[in-house]
């Protein structure tokens, strides 16, 4: 009998997008709407996945790994007015991480990307892309300013994108 192939996994995309957020938590979903936004779009279809991360505990480091680049959306609070779009990366994010004040899964999100980090399976490059929520209540909807938001941060988020196919 021949010997058979190692299994090997499927090739992975070089870049994730991972949505974390709750639909229930009115702007808590600002990050899956952006994925919302984004995904249909086939310019980025070979080269990126997408993920509803939901409330990011552990059960995704698989999804981490092996990926040059991950794009994290999220609604981000950072003290400024509602609707912000907040764009972290390098030193920002570092200094983000070192705060822990700063979304919805906050604790978890960072512990997910640090986790990956203690692995040896962290992406070169990671984004935190958010938007100030206005409101993190029980509830379904995001708020005026949040959802007047949604078309500026889906813009930063396909030129982040861009960026990162081009890497």
């Amino acid at each position: 009998m021949a010997a058979s192939a190692a299994k090997t996994s499927p090739a992975r995309a070089p870049v994730l997008v991972l949505a974390l957020g709750d639909l229930f938590l009115t702007d808590g979903g600002a990050g899956l709407c952006l994925m919302e936004m984004l995904e249909p779009e086939s310019e980025f279809a070979a080269d990126v996945e997408f993920v509803d991360g939901g409330a990011a505990d552990l059960e995704l480091l698989p999804y981490l790994a092996q990926r040059r680049s991950i794009l994290v959306l999220d609604a981000v609070t950072q003290g400024a007015p509602p609707g912000t779009v907040h764009v972290l990366e390098g030193a920002a994010l570092e200094a983000f991480r070192a705060r822990r004040n700063a979304t919805i899964a906050d604790g978890d999100a960072l512990e997910l990307l640090m986790s990956a980090q203690m692995r040896g399976e962290a992406a070169k490059r990671v984004v935190v892309l958010g938007i100030e929520p206005g409101s993190v209540a029980t509830g379904i909807g995001l708020s005026e300013a949040v959802e007047e938001s949604l078309d500026f941060a889906a813009s930063r988020a396909r030129a982040v994108l861009q960026s990162m196919l081009r890497d």
